[in-house]
């Protein structure tokens, strides 16, 4: 009887203990909350038509191969004039391509990262320091990946109005090598 009165006199204060670790907790998962959100919001920078822009990367590099050993007339100034900037397009996509695939990858650890600091905090494994040490870090994180993906698909897109004019005044010329083997 004795000790089923001490459970009672406890009752109480393990119940505003327990409300007071939830109130600290939902503060705490609200701005996990939020950090989901953002990564979700991020799903739209990561849109890309990946597919495309490598099928564009090599048709540039099989007319530049076509105009670098097979083209037999005089260049013209404004002809290599264009090829080096059908050059240089070519090293955008392929730069800006390999860091969307970055991107993309880290885009998915953080969202577990961010998942397991959620199932953390629920179980109580971290302490509130640690807590606000790994909000503030992946938020930091993904700052960084949400600026990085805005600017990687900024440029893909951006350049594509160049790529264009220069594919469609190159195109023909390079149809027009002869890229027949020599026997």
């Amino acid at each position: 009887m004795n000790s089923l009165i001490k459970y009672y006199a406890f009752l109480p204060l393990v119940l505003l203990l327990s409300f007071a670790s939830c109130n600290n907790h939902s503060e705490e998962l609200e701005k996990i909350v939020e950090l989901e959100s953002l990564l979700a919001e991020n799903e739209e920078n990561l849109k890309v038509d990946d597919m495309l822009f490598n099928a564009r990367i090599a048709e540039m590099e099989e007319m530049l191969r076509a105009f670098k050993h097979h083209y037999k007339d005089t260049m013209t100034e404004e002809l290599g004039n264009q090829l080096s900037k059908f050059h240089v397009l070519r090293k955008i996509y392929t730069k800006k391509l390999a860091d969307y695939g970055v991107q993309q990858k880290e885009q998915a650890a953080l969202m577990n990262q961010v998942v397991n600091l959620k199932n953390d905090v629920t179980s109580g494994a971290l302490s509130k320091e640690e807590v606000k040490q790994y909000l503030r870090q992946e938020s930091d994180d993904i700052a960084k990946l949400t600026i990085k993906s805005k600017e990687i698909k900024k440029t893909l897109y951006e350049i594509e109005p160049e790529y264009i004019r220069l594919y469609d005044a190159l195109k023909p010329l390079s149809d027009a090598i002869d890229t027949t083997p020599l026997q």
